[in-house]
């Protein structure tokens, strides 16, 4: 598989809002220029990550909605007349599978050419807070992919594409059970997106720098189940090097990692997955942010923050300072990564740890359809086709795993780059169910709750708090949160 290095566009943090042009794709398939890349402000718990690799997802910066600012539809729209339609797409600026994305709207509209797909090309920091003042402004487009937020189906915007399932007799077993899953909304277990593509986290491993660490091959060793939260300080401990002066040369991982695998395979939660109340303060959850701390300022085998400043010249992993890097299962990424190195070296991907159970973080996305579309059916059309086409799911095979389970054996087996633990790599949290559920991809207020977690953590991140008093504190202001999103979602059921 192969995805284009640059930002992912659903796992950016959102900024403030801003007023881009439109771009036509015209049937006969020319295309704009491509715009330069979007760069994306650091999460203040962030990991240093490869580009295309996850941040946290906020859509909180743009306008509030309030349901009486956005007319309604039907739900079952009426089919297309063939006339001539210009659809209108919000289009995420050269985000991460830009190339196949734009392949994909030529190809629908030459099997459509009643519609011309003109795309509303916004910059990724800009991506929510201008959609938003699109819904607020009563002028919304015909269809957004949701980067992966749950923003939209909280504020009754986006229809609940249900009925249309079941006009259209679409038979949701052609996708894999995670992808389902993961896109139905929570609070009411709706589905407001067909799902196109998505993944879990995974760890590359620069298999030179590991023949140093004297161990079995990682993935015998998780294999053997012997890839334990403890497993690793062990194999950390005797990896690591330092100088005379006590000076790091070499640590075992490129960064102490995303929290959201860690809480899963912990058995714990920011909220409650009724996310009726908060449980972040709760052992199991200060002992994931224990650990995280204990990786840097215990044991030393991930760097800290003055340690990763000090270094030049790219990352741990390709400059073969740490042979563990946390990410997104991105062949692309590690690929062109181990072979453009300054010293190539041979790669794998092995799964996340495993410690109480198995758990790790990851969603699938889709496109959405405002109430307020005003080519609903159209629009649907193509939410069909970017989902259920099977050439169509292997161009997302390109950006991560298809939800289609026919585009996803297919991109694995035509994939010219696939390491030799890839498959299971991108496969297993899926097959197994154990892809989340988690806050970041399903609690409606996660841009809001993300920067009073972040507050704190960053705290913790740089040894000047303790994780219990962090969580703790997290707590308390979480709460006021929880209990305003319930007011807000069950006074728009009433």
């Amino acid at each position: 598989m192969a995805r284009k290095l640059v930002l992912s566009r659903r796992h950016l943090l959102i900024g403030t809002a801003g007023v881009v042009g439109g771009a036509v794709l015209a049937a006969c398939g020319a295309t704009p220029a491509a715009p330069t890349a979007p760069s994306a402000p650091p999460a203040a718990t962030a990991t240093p990550q490869p580009p295309g690799a996850a941040t946290q997802v906020s859509a909180t910066t743009a306008p509030t909605l309030a349901p009486t600012e956005v007319a309604t539809v039907p739900a079952t729209a009426a089919p297309a007349s063939g006339a001539k339609v210009t659809l209108d797409v919000h289009y995420w600026e050269a985000g991460s599978g830009d190339a196949e994305q734009r392949q994909m709207f030529k190809t629908f509209q030459e099997k459509n050419p009643n519609i011309t797909i003109k795309l509303d090309i916004v910059p990724g920091d800009q991506y929510h807070t201008k959609l938003k003042t699109r819904f607020a402004a009563g002028d919304p487009p015909d269809i957004f992919d949701n980067n992966g937020v749950v923003d939209y189906p909280f504020l009754g915007v986006v229809m609940d594409i249900d009925p249309l399932i079941e006009r259209d007799h679409i038979d949701l077993n052609i996708f894999s059970v995670a992808s389902i899953s993961t896109t139905r909304f929570a609070l009411d277990n709706k589905l407001y997106c067909l799902p196109t593509h998505g993944g879990a986290k995974s760890f590359g491993v620069n298999l030179d720098l590991w023949k140093e660490t004297g161990l079995d091959d990682p993935n015998k060793l998780y294999d053997d189940k012997k890839w334990t939260w403890n497993d690793i300080i062990t194999y950390g401990k005797a990896f690591m090097k330092k100088d005379d002066s006590g000076k790091v040369l070499r640590w075992f991982l490129s960064g102490q990692g995303d929290y959201f695998p860690l809480l899963l395979q912990n058995d714990a939660s920011i909220v409650s997955k009724d996310m009726k109340s908060v449980t972040i303060d709760q052992p199991n959850a200060i002992e994931v942010f224990q650990f995280r701390q204990d990786l840097m300022f215990k044991y030393n085998i991930a760097p800290t923050a003055e340690q990763s400043a000090e270094l030049t010249g790219g990352g741990l992993f390709e400059n073969w300072l740490a042979p563990l890097q946390e990410g997104w299962t991105d062949f692309a990424y590690y690929d062109k990564t181990a072979t453009t190195a300054s010293k190539p070296f041979t790669w794998d991907l092995v799964p996340h740890f495993v410690n109480k159970k198995k758990g790790n973080v990851g969603t699938f996305v889709g496109f959405e359809i405002p109430k307020a579309a005003k080519h609903v059916e159209e629009a649907w059309q193509l939410c069909k086709y970017l989902s259920t086409d099977v050439d169509a799911g292997v161009l997302w095979g390109h950006i991560e795993l298809p939800a289609l389970k026919a585009a996803a054996e297919k991109s694995i087996a035509e994939s010219k780059i696939m390491p030799p633990h890839g498959k299971r790599a991108l496969l297993e949290p899926v097959d197994e169910g154990y892809m989340g559920p988690n806050e970041r991809f399903t609690f409606p207020k996660w841009g809001e709750a993300s920067q009073v977690v972040n507050r704190y953590l960053s705290q913790v991140d740089i040894n000047a708090m303790k994780p219990d008093e962090a969580c703790k504190k997290i707590a308390d202001e979480l709460k006021p949160i929880v209990d305003s999103m319930w007011t807000e979602w069950n006074s728009r059921q009433s």
